[in-house]
């Protein structure tokens, strides 16, 4: 099979024989993992198949690996071996086993992340980047037992723990989270044992649960955690979502809310979708474990439309909503929120949106990848 399009990957930086050369590609996380040898510099990078090959000509002999992702498809490259398997066809796994295993590393295709890493609600202290420790080479590309993940800073990445959303949560969206859970999540859960899938499943209840956390107590809860105080977990900490109300104080917004959400779980859903979407087109053999599911677009779609609302672009509309929301900007003896005229046309605005993503038709032609010619 020909390598096209683009691969999300993960490279240990030490494992290069030029650690610079993650500077060449898109680096959408870090991570830095003590390891008995010393510091691990560990990136999330998205490539294309010549970036891809560049990284694999500079791969350290040894026990040294990077891997890369598309669909069900997996690329596993050493300094002098390149393995394309699949997740869900375990005849193509014997090489790479035999392989790496000689070099002293048991590697499952299953249990090789394919995913964003998980981030903790606490940020850690900034990390020095890739090379000023001389840490020594390192090993696999996936996590090992018994090490420390904090995250670091990637130069030039952005990557907050959270972002401040503006949401509009109603029974609609309460409806399109039961049935990402019960008719996408459940049943893949039941059938493939894929990583990507798990860390999805979480990732949404994350997701619902920080929808119903009001954001000043999410933030007092972090702060506490960060100074070393005892905090209750974020999601007890609810005090209840303010009251939004029109000008004329009579008409309320239910719903409209300021919420924390994980940019990480966010990443994890699009990771998800942008699988199953390739999985819905590679025509195999082996099948992607969706394309076993009935009406597979559909049950895709509602992922696709419930992301869409969750990660709305901001806008002025939004930015204006968001200041009448922040807990800041309001008076402590006034829970509830009276919009101004210039903030209920920005929500009138926002609402439209929202309502056309929620009512609109299956979007899944979007979000599918094209397959090769």
């Amino acid at each position: 099979m020909r390598w096209t399009g683009q691969w999300n990957g993960i490279v240990v930086s030490e494992a290069l024989s030029d650690p610079t050369l993650v500077n060449r590609l898109r680096v959408t996380d870090a991570r830095i993992e003590t390891a008995p040898e010393g510091l691990r510099h560990r990136y999330w990078v998205s490539a294309d198949p010549e970036q891809v090959d560049l990284i694999g000509r500079h791969l350290k002999p040894g026990p040294c690996c990077a891997h890369f992702w598309q669909g069900s498809r997996l690329l596993v490259l050493f300094h002098d071996a390149r393995f394309d398997v699949s997740r869900y066809d375990r005849d193509t796994w014997a090489a790479l086993r035999t392989f790496a295993g000689a070099r002293g590393l048991p590697i499952d295709p299953l249990e090789l992340p394919t995913g964003p890493p998980p981030r903790p609600d606490v940020p850690a202290p900034a990390a020095r980047p890739a090379g000023e420790d001389g840490a020594g080479s390192t090993t696999a590309s996936g996590p090992g037992p018994g090490r420390e993940v904090v995250p670091a800073a990637a130069p030039g990445v952005e990557s907050p723990a959270h972002l401040r959303a503006v949401v509009l949560v109603d029974d609609e969206v309460d409806e399109l989270f039961e049935a990402v859970t019960a008719e996408l999540l459940a049943p893949l859960t039941e059938t493939s044992a894929d990583a990507e899938v798990r860390s999805a499943d979480a990732a949404l209840r994350r997701l619902r649960a920080a929808l119903d956390v009001p954001i000043d107590a999410r933030e007092a809860s972090t702060a506490a955690a960060a100074g070393g105080r005892s905090a209750p977990p974020v999601a007890a900490a609810t005090s209840g979502h303010p009251r939004v109300f029109a000008p004329n104080g009579r008409w309320e917004h239910a719903g409209l809310r300021l919420a924390a959400l994980a940019a990480a779980d966010l990443e994890a859903l699009r990771g998800l979708l942008l699988s199953l979407s390739a999985g819905l087109l590679d025509e195999g053999p082996p099948r992607h474990p969706v394309t076993r599911l009935s009406r597979p677009r559909a049950r895709m779609g509602a992922l696709a439309r419930l992301l869409a609302v969750l990660d709305l672009p901001p806008d002025h509309d939004t930015r204006q909503l968001s200041r009448a929301l922040d807990p800041e900007s309001r008076p402590a003896d006034s829970p509830d929120v009276v919009l101004t005229h210039d903030q209920e046309r920005s929500f009138q605005r926002f609402a439209h949106r929202v309502t056309m993503l929620l009512t609109e038709s299956d979007p899944l032609h979007r979000f599918l990848l094209t397959p090769d010619s």
